[in-house]
């Protein structure tokens, strides 16, 4: 772009301080130059002898013994400045990960979606013991949530926020600090303590964010608020670092390297970049030890596929002869365009390109308006392929490898894979197929590398690059609550009386195996005197909480808050040493929405406590 001139024009203050660096370390070889330039001009001086041949070898002498200092010179300031710019990158990404702190000391690293599992609302999973008695308030501690917490957001349910300061202390703690605006897309240090408990947790949209109500009681609450003190704990910086990373890149294109330093020098910046920051979350120091070894079999891929195969030795911008116009435009910004394709997915949706595409009518769409966005640039490629002769090689290789995909599939078929085209193989397939010197192409294979970069270095495990999965795919999570009866029918559990006492302030709950009522004829079992080894085992919880462990099959008990509704829920354990709940009954809430005769028998009661209207289930969340 804009030809030697304009290059020379812009890397004309370089070049003139590498050859007074010549010049001035290059002191011992000025006086053979000055002898050199006597003899020259003492054959100037002779031209009546015919010496003129003389003369101008002379010249080249003297020229070449200077260039060769300069490029002495030359590539001595390109190796100092590679390892001061390799050096302060290093610097700049401990500084951005690793020194964030608080008044409460340093901030524990959360991802976005985490919870604190001692709170878990699983049937049976909770930490806290009967009545949360062993779950007392926590005070405040720090948390560092990094970006995009807010982003992606395809489901409620899924995203599980519940309440509006204070939150339910399953909650996911990060988005919550969203919905509550404590932090933004770039992440950020807040303080969290669980306290008292909570009469009602009322549901809201704020930020981006909607929160579930959940409008009943909770043992313990969970407060956040903003830390202070904090002190690089947002991950904003990234784009700062972009910044730096593409300032070296392009002060080293100042100094004329070879095509293929600052080829390798361009693929491993951006690695790294993407792989420890451009996701704008925490990175252990165990991380970036893995990524050396990712790293390692991404440069032999790039050395083989790219700079081989691809041909970039040859297409790829000649910075020696100061390219830099070229190098910026058409490679470093399409680049970087293309490093950061993970952030589309906040904002389309994230699909796998397999048979789950087809799950619903958005990833579909998503892919349909992709493909015509792309449509102008393959048929100019595939125009490019046709010019050379090339285009029925392409078409038949093509068609070779889809038959070959269709086979190993059909022969795997039975155990459900097929392939599963990630995007950075489609990237790979992209510069691969970018051939030649045009504009078009060269902004294609730019664009392709950033994806390709992208890819490889969040996904690209040393143990494999997964190229064939489960032909179910990803696709955006829709969560769900579970409120159905689970488990063998034949140790089923079902509530067979809830008896409202004292004005509604006391409740009766009785529950029976089916397999125990089918034998006694629909008779209520036996209340039990004391328990003994190998009777079975029962959990019964309300509103997430256990409230009760043990072989009763009945449990009288005063309601924490009068008024509003109480989920309760039984289940049978297991006989080992772990005591995992083998099954469980329907979610039954108090009061009963449809009431039935006390006179009838223990299996008619059953029936009309399990058939309750899944509408009295609304806000059990």
């Amino acid at each position: 772009l804009g030809g030697q001139d304009l290059a020379d024009y812009f890397l004309w203050p370089a070049d003139w301080v590498i050859e007074a660096c010549d010049r001035l370390f290059a002191g011992n070889s000025q006086g053979a130059i000055s002898s050199q330039v006597q003899v020259l001009g003492k054959a100037r001086n002779e031209e009546e002898s015919g010496d003129e041949v003389v003369s101008a070898m002379c010249q080249e002498e003297i020229h070449a013994e200077t260039s060769s200092g300069t490029k002495v010179a030359r590539k001595l300031i390109q190796g100092l400045y590679l390892v001061a710019s390799s050096l302060l990158l290093v610097v700049c990404y401990y500084i951005h990960l690793f020194t964030a702190s608080t008044d409460l000391g340093e901030p524990s690293p959360f991802p976005c979606r985490s919870f604190l599992s001692r709170y878990s609302t699983t049937f049976s999973a909770s930490q806290c013991g009967a009545w949360a008695q062993e779950c007392s308030a926590v005070s405040w501690f720090s948390v560092r949530c990094p970006g995009f917490c807010s982003s992606g957001l395809t489901d409620p349910m899924d995203t599980k926020v519940i309440g509006s300061e204070p939150y339910r202390p399953d909650s996911r703690i990060c988005i919550a600090a969203t919905h509550a605006g404590l932090i933004d897309q770039h992440g950020g240090c807040i303080d969290v303590m669980v306290d008292a408990a909570a009469q009602k947790f009322h549901g809201s949209n704020r930020h981006g964010v909607k929160s579930l109500g959940f409008e009943t009681w909770f043992p313990l609450g969970l407060r956040l608020r903003l830390s202070s003190g904090a002190s690089g704990c947002g991950y904003g910086g990234a784009w700062g670092l972009l910044a730096l990373t593409g300032g070296l890149l392009v002060g080293l294109a100042f100094l004329r390297p070879t095509k293929q330093t600052f080829f390798w020098s361009m693929v491993t910046c951006l690695f790294w970049y993407c792989g420890l920051v451009s996701k704008l979350e925490h990175q252990t120091m165990a991380t970036c030890m893995n990524m050396l070894g990712r790293f390692a079999y991404f440069v032999v891929g790039a050395q083989v596929l790219l700079w081989e195969v691809g041909d970039a030795k040859h297409v790829f911008p000649d910075t020696a002869r100061g390219a830099v116009v070229n190098v910026v435009l058409m490679e470093l910004v399409p680049c970087v365009l293309g490093l950061h394709w993970n952030l589309l997915g906040h904002f389309s949706g994230d699909y796998s390109l397999n048979g789950a595409l087809f799950q619903s009518w958005q990833g579909p769409l998503v892919f349909s308006i992709g493909l015509l966005l792309l449509c102008p640039i393959v048929l100019y490629l595939l125009r490019a392929w046709y010019r050379a002769g090339l285009l029925p090689q392409l078409v038949g290789s093509t068609c070779m490898a889809a038959v070959l995909v269709v086979l190993l599939t059909l022969l795997f078929s039975s155990a459900g894979w097929g392939l599963h085209l990630h995007h950075y193989i489609l990237g790979l397939l992209g510069y691969l197929g970018a051939r030649g010197n045009s504009r078009p192409a060269t902004l294609t294979r730019a664009f392709c590398l950033g994806v390709l970069i992208n890819g490889l270095s969040h996904w690209g495990d040393t143990q494999g690059i997964p190229i064939w999965s489960e032909g179910s795919g990803w696709y955006p999570p829709q969560g769900s609550i579970d409120t159905d009866a689970q488990g063998a029918k034949d140790l089923q559990v079902v509530f067979i009386a809830a008896d409202g006492r004292t004005n509604g302030s006391e409740v009766l709950l009785k529950w029976a195996l089916l397999k125990d009522l089918r034998a006694s004829n629909c008779s209520e079992p036996p209340e039990l005197l004391h328990e003994s080894i190998g009777e079975p085992l029962f959990v019964l919880e309300m509103n997430h909480i256990e409230i009760y462990r043990g072989g009763s099959r009945s449990l009288a008990f005063k309601l924490p808050s009068r008024g509003g509704r109480h989920f309760f829920r039984v289940g049978l354990l297991s006989s080992g040493l772990t005591r995992t709940a083998v099954t469980v009954s329907r979610v039954l809430a108090f009061p009963l929405a449809v009431p039935y005769e006390t006179s009838t028998d223990a299996c008619a009661r059953a029936k009309v406590l399990t058939n309750q209207p899944s509408s009295s289930l609304d806000g059990y969340i």
